[in-house]
């Protein structure tokens, strides 16, 4: 989340979830009626934040609990009752990879002096 954006979030020791109210105007609207689901993250297996969950079968359940006390926190904090949908499922594997622009196009390696020098 930032500040482009009316988003709402909770994390626990393990999950980090988000939502963002896609109509919203993050200058206008600090808090909207109803968000979309845009983020879940796995913090003991994926610290970097590299794999973005939300929308995979195989997280559904865990996107489900944490939508459920996401949006009682809301109601505990702000009074209103929000709505969250689920993220748009994601087709494809059921398994998660890495965002293949971060793992693809990120930084260049880098040899340090007492690594051996390769050819390419």
């Amino acid at each position: 989340m930032s500040e482009s954006e009316v988003g709402r979030g909770i994390r626990t020791s393990r999950w980090k979830y988000y939502a963002v109210a896609e109509d919203a105007h993050p200058w206008d609207d600090p808090a909207a009626p109803a968000y979309r689901e845009q983020a879940l993250y796995d913090l003991d297996h994926d610290p970097y934040e590299l794999v973005n969950l939300a929308g995979y079968g195989s997280h559904a359940g865990v996107a489900a609990g944490l939508r459920d006390r996401l949006v009682r926190r809301i109601l505990e904090a702000e009074g209103t009752t929000a709505v969250i949908e689920p993220a748009r499922a994601r087709a494809g594997r059921e398994q998660a990879m890495p965002d293949p622009e971060v793992r693809l196009n990120g930084p260049e390696p880098v040899r340090y002096g007492h690594q051996p020098r390769t050819t390419s």
